[in-house]
């Protein structure tokens, strides 16, 4: 894995999570309604939803009839994304494990017609894996594919990420900002 990938900020709340002082991020909170409207009046497409914690976007994605795959580092939450799968009836999300800046390693080029990065990767990532990543994305969405984003980075620090897509939308809130992104066609 790619632990050392991350800010330093980023690893010491990791390491308190899976040491089980804080289970912040891998809860059983609704998904963020921000986040959906994203995909309001969207048809089935195939998702992947990086970093996906204990899952709650993904399920939200899939309850409203995508397909979805939720990518993440840690096992902690992937055992808890895949016990609430296992209990759920109908669509359920498939999970994989992996680094973010690898997943172009995992998935076929032009697998997803959309990825979503809710304070996950793009907020995490030690700033010189940001380029692999956006590099990643670029090769595991199809042309023009939608990529959402949630961080609380200013886009000055996300420039890395940001610059390999055309920026559709930008909506600040007292958390930070939502990102709407396309990938070149």
């Amino acid at each position: 894995m790619s632990f050392r990938a991350l800010d330093a900020s980023a690893r010491w709340f990791y390491l308190e999570a899976h040491l089980g002082r804080r289970s912040i991020g891998w809860t059983d909170a609704p998904p963020d309604a921000r986040l959906l409207e994203h995909f309001d009046g969207l048809d089935s497409c195939a998702i992947l939803d990086v970093g996906c914690g204990a899952g709650r976007h993904a399920f939200a994605l899939c309850d409203r009839g995508f397909d979805v795959v939720g990518l993440e580092m840690f096992r902690r939450p992937l055992g808890r994304a895949e016990a609430i799968a296992k209990r759920r009836e109908g669509r359920r999300p498939r999970f994989v494990r992996g680094a973010a800046h690898t997943l172009d390693r995992r998935f076929e080029p032009s697998t997803f017609d959309a990825a979503i990065d809710v304070l996950g990767p793009a907020s995490d990532l030690d700033r010189r894996h940001l380029d692999a990543y956006a590099r990643a994305l670029l090769g595991v969405l199809k042309p023009g594919g939608l990529l959402v984003v949630f961080s609380f980075l200013e886009a000055s620090e996300l420039v890395r990420l940001v610059r390999c897509f055309e920026v559709e939308r930008e909506d600040r809130d007292p958390a930070g900002t939502w990102w709407s992104l396309r990938a070149p066609s």
